[in-house]
């Protein structure tokens, strides 16, 4: 596998994985942030820590805007005459806003997967969904990615949006009902904990059955009375109760006759 050299604009969250995982691959890094956001633990790995941009612009092969999808385009603005190989990591932002400013050589890797700081990563189960303008350069995102052992797909800003969106519903969603039945429990006196084996065995049959066959509960078999008892006990958590009733609604629709 070739070593490149690799800069990273941004530190937060994804730039900071990244920069880990590229430079234990066997690449250089550099890793560049005004603010030095997370440089405290990239010290000690063999990583050039930067706080000026033209530092970490300067005979990169490959340079990565781990930045907030708004300002993509402003920092792109400064790499426009670079020879490097420019790659934003977003999912919801199409390749062509690389394309209006940068001309040749943009591309971008989206890894479908939600980084936190205090994690560890492990990168064989992170599918990684990459575009770029030619050829040569998808070849260079996919050696990068099964440098570090991930699954790759090659996949346009138009489907990789639709994935990103689906992401947003499975993780994003799903995790705000998790916060929700949490509140729940913390003002009945009872542990959520209790639920954490159910969820994780809930997402261990989703590798092997469709998530339509997985259904279940009082929605799916029309159990009205259920449902309603579960109503009225949430009489006193209104946004709770409207979700559980549209759920509900929905399930029952989509799941009658089938």
């Amino acid at each position: 596998m070739p070593s490149y050299k690799i800069g990273i604009i941004g530190s937060g969250n994804l730039g900071f994985h990244l920069a880990l995982a590229f430079s234990a691959s066997g690449h250089r890094l550099s890793v560049h942030s005004k603010s030095g956001r997370n440089f405290d633990g990239l010290i000690g790995k063999g990583i050039r820590l930067e706080r000026e941009l033209p530092k970490i612009s300067d005979e990169m092969d490959i340079i990565f805007l781990s930045v907030n999808d708004r300002s993509i385009e402003e920092v792109a603005k400064d790499m426009s005459g670079l020879q490097s190989l420019i790659v934003h990591n977003s999912g919801s932002t199409g390749m062509d806003i690389l394309a209006n400013t940068l001309k040749k050589n943009y591309g971008v890797l989206y890894p479908l997967q939600s980084f936190q700081i205090n994690q560890t990563i492990d990168y064989q189960s992170v599918p990684f969904l990459i575009e770029a303008d030619t050829q040569a350069n998808i070849s260079t995102l996919e050696d990068l990615v099964q440098g570090l052992g991930s699954p790759c797909r090659v996949m346009d800003s138009a489907n990789r949006r639709k994935m990103h969106l689906a992401a947003v519903v499975v993780n994003n969603f799903s995790n705000h009902l998790y916060t929700l039945a949490e509140n729940y429990l913390k003002e009945q006196g009872l542990s959520f904990e209790l639920l954490l084996p159910l969820i994780r065995e809930t997402a261990i049959r989703l590798e092997k059955q469709g998530a339509e066959e997985l259904q279940t509960g009082p929605a799916k078999r029309g159990d009205q009375h259920v449902i309603d008892m579960h109503l009225d006990m949430l009489s006193g958590d209104p946004e709770l109760k409207k979700l559980y009733e549209m759920m509900s609604r929905i399930i029952t629709s989509h799941h009658s006759g089938r």
